[in-house]
């Protein structure tokens, strides 16, 4: 649901910590997107330590140099200048937000049960694949099959979906680019 009415992108919306919720805005702070690189997640250009989730606290980052790759460092910044922004939920989603944020005290809101940043493919082959493209008998060993949604729609499009919705509403042009940032 946030892919759809926030129109970010996956890395701003698996990235959010709880400190970056604006409760009384009922907003989003895009600072600093997770980043997956060589199987190593980053925020903030420093690499993320999972391997001490049983601490509830702040997590522990340690610098790292970025190597070069294509001339270009990688950094912990958000995809462009104009990335680095906040977006308003809209009321019935920030419910849920705020509901998902009292439900555990994991830093990460967005998170596996053990309090993980989720992975992109994990996320990916596990809940959004299965959920658009259904099941079918042959190929699920499940005695139930689901129907399939919208087969082949990917994270990425719900981003395009915001856009359209804004254009439809007759949000002005410049006003939908700040928003996608």
């Amino acid at each position: 649901m946030l892919d759809f009415y926030t129109g970010s992108r996956w890395g701003e919306l698996v990235g959010q910590q709880r400190h970056e919720y604006d409760s009384e805005a009922r907003s989003i702070q895009i600072r600093e997107p997770l980043k997956e690189i060589g199987g190593r997640l980053f925020k903030g250009g420093r690499r993320f330590d999972t391997s001490r989730l049983a601490d509830l606290g702040p997590r522990p980052t340690r610098p790292v140099t970025p190597r070069r790759q294509g001339g270009r460092a990688k950094k912990g910044r958000t995809k462009t200048p104009a990335g680095t922004r906040s977006v308003e939920l809209p009321p019935s989603i920030a419910v849920f937000y705020e509901e998902l944020i009292d439900s555990h005290s994991f830093p990460f809101v967005l998170c596996s049960a053990e309090g993980a940043p989720l992975r992109r493919s994990n996320f990916r082959n596990r809940y959004w694949r299965p959920v658009w493209d259904g099941s079918d008998a042959e190929h699920t060993r499940s005695a139930e099959v689901v129907q399939p949604i919208l087969p082949t729609f990917t994270f990425h499009e719900g981003r395009h979906s915001h856009s359209t919705w804004l254009a439809e509403d007759g949000i002005p042009e410049v006003a939908r680019r700040a928003r996608l940032g």
